[in-house]
C-alpha cells in the first residue's frame, strides 16, 4: 500500500532554485554561467563581440525571483515589509532601452554610469591613512 508523502520544504526549495519547477529559468542560468554569455557590465561591453551579446536575461531573471514567495517572506522576515520589485523592474526597463539604442551610445551611456558610480573603498595617502587610523583606533594603544 502506497502512503501519501508529506511535503518536504527543504526539498521543495531545492528543486525550485535548481530549475526543476520553471525550466527555462535554469537554462537561462546556466547560459549566463558559461563565459560565452554577458550582462550589463560595463567591461564586459567594450568590445565589438560582447555589445552584441548584451542580455537582460538577468534582469527578468531577478524579477521573476522577486515575486517568488521565497523572496517575498525573506524580505518580510528581514524587514518587516513585501518587496515591491521596483528596483528589478528599473534594471530591465533599463537594460531593454540600452537594447534599443546604438552600439556606441550604449557604450557611452555605460561608461558614464559606471564613472558616476562612487569607489566603495576610500582611498587615502599614507599620512591620511595614520591620521584617520589614530582618530578611529588610537585609544587602543594606551594600556589600561
Amino acid at each position: 500500500m502506497l502512503r501519501p508523502l508529506k511535503p518536504d520544504l527543504s526539498t521543495a526549495f531545492r528543486s525550485l532554485m535548481n530549475g526543476a519547477v520553471f525550466p527555462k529559468l535554469s537554462v537561462e542560468r546556466e547560459r549566463e554561467q558559461t563565459p560565452s554569455a554577458t550582462s550589463m557590465e560595463p567591461e564586459e561591453v567594450t568590445s565589438s563581440a560582447a555589445r552584441r551579446r548584451l542580455s537582460c536575461t538577468k534582469h527578468f531573471d531577478a524579477l521573476w525571483f522577486c515575486y517568488s514567495p521565497v523572496h517575498q517572506m525573506q524580505q518580510y522576515y528581514r524587514l518587516g515589509v513585501l518587496d515591491n520589485c521596483s528596483g528589478k523592474w528599473s534594471a530591465l526597463y533599463d537594460c531593454l532601452t540600452l537594447k534599443t539604442k546604438r552600439s556606441s551610445e550604449i557604450e557611452d551611456i555605460l561608461n558614464t554610469r559606471e564613472k558616476a558610480k562612487t569607489h566603495i573603498w576610500t582611498f587615502r595617502s599614507k599620512e591620511e591613512a595614520s591620521a584617520y587610523w589614530t582618530e578611529q583606533y588610537g585609544d587602543m594603544d594606551e594600556v589600561e
